[in-house]
């Protein structure tokens, strides 16, 4: 199956060149009209994150140089890539919840063959497309808390930050996010201050 147009730029961050191959070629087919860029170390990953802005990131969790969700964690880099897909066969479900609270849009937790990658990456592209699958990513990870509570002026805030770094990541602009919200100019300026 081929992917949106829109779905133009993207990154394939694996260590392994034989998989990496591989993976490449499947993306390929799938996205014949994207631009692939490749990777293979955690610093290289953050810097195509930040400076090429991927529309869709395939990353390894374990690369040249450590573990990627941690870098994952700062908040810089969660609006660059809408679209996130993890590939963590071997991960514990500690990581797999760390990933998605880091914006992961879907991992790979077991081990897979061609189809199952193929499958992923169609699962990672339209299901984040939901707003209610996105939020469904930040409560998810609360079940598994210590916490009997949930502090929902917490997730409150956390789930109005993901809106507005959703529409910005679309739109690009104040301007575009006021008419994709429609609110106020000054509540979006307010917004994206907050957020850096």
């Amino acid at each position: 199956m081929t992917l949106s147009v829109r779905i133009n730029r993207i990154l394939l961050a694996e260590e392994s060149p034989t998989l990496r191959a591989r993976l490449r070629h499947t993306l390929a087919q799938m996205a014949p009209h994207a631009d692939i860029h490749t990777s293979a170390s955690v610093e290289q990953t953050r810097r195509e994150i930040l400076e090429w802005r991927p529309v869709l990131a395939v990353i390894d969790f374990v690369l040249e140089g450590g573990n990627i969700v941690p870098l994952l964690s700062e908040a810089e880099l969660i609006p660059a890539a809408p679209f996130i897909l993890g590939i963590a066969p071997d991960a514990s479900r500690a990581d797999t919840v760390q990933a998605m609270r880091c914006g992961f849009s879907y991992v790979i937790d077991k081990p897979f063959d061609p189809g199952t990658f193929e499958q992923a990456v169609l699962q990672t592209v339209t299901a984040s497309t939901s707003l209610a699958s996105s939020i469904n990513r930040i409560v998810s990870p609360l079940l598994y808390s210590d916490y009997n509570e949930l502090d929902l002026k917490k997730l409150t805030a956390e789930i109005e930050a993901l809106i507005f770094r959703m529409a910005t990541a679309v739109t690009g602009s104040k301007k575009g996010l006021g008419r994709v919200l429609g609110i106020s100019r000054q509540l979006v300026q307010y917004h994206l201050k907050k957020l850096g």
